[in-house]
C-alpha cells in the first residue's frame, strides 16, 4: 500500500496535468472557443488559460515536496475549492452560453474530484 505523501504527491501530478491540459486548451483554442463560449471577446479565456498553467506548474512542484511539507498541496487544494466557486459564479454571472456554462461545470465537477481525493490524502498524511 502506498504511503499517504505518496497518494497525494501522484494526485497532485495528475491534477496538475489534467490543470495544464485545460489551461493550455483554454489558452491556445481561446478564439474558437469565445463564440460557443458566449463571450464577445478572448481575453477571459486566455486569462483563465495562462492562470491555469501557473497553477498547473505549482502543482507539479507541490507534489515533489510533499514529502518535506504538507502546506503546499494544502494551499493547492484549498485553491482547488475556490476554483469550483469561481466557476459557479461564473456560470451564475458571467454572460456564457449553455455550453459555455456546461463545458465550466463539468470541468469544475472534475476538479470537485481532486479536492475530495486530496482533502482525503491530506488528512491521512497528516495523521501519520
Amino acid at each position: 500500500m502506498a504511503m499517504p505523501t505518496e497518494s497525494l504527491a501522484k494526485l497532485l501530478t495528475i491534477n496538475a496535468a489534467y490543470t495544464a491540459v485545460c489551461g493550455i486548451i483554454s489558452l491556445g483554442g481561446s478564439s474558437a472557443l469565445a463564440g460557443p463560449f458566449g463571450l464577445s471577446e478572448q481575453l477571459p479565456l486566455q486569462a483563465v488559460g495562462g492562470f491555469l498553467i501557473v497553477v498547473a506548474a505549482a502543482m507539479g512542484a507541490a507534489a515533489k515536496l510533499v514529502s518535506r511539507s504538507l502546506v503546499p498541496a494544502l494551499l493547492l487544494t484549498v485553491g482547488d475549492a475556490g476554483y469550483v466557486a469561481a466557476s459557479v459564479g461564473a456560470v451564475v454571472l458571467a454572460p456564457l452560453s449553455g455550453t459555455g456554462k456546461a463545458v465550466t461545470l463539468a470541468v469544475a465537477a472534475i476538479v470537485v474530484v481532486f479536492v475530495v481525493l486530496q482533502g482525503r490524502a491530506l488528512a491521512a498524511a497528516r495523521s501519520r
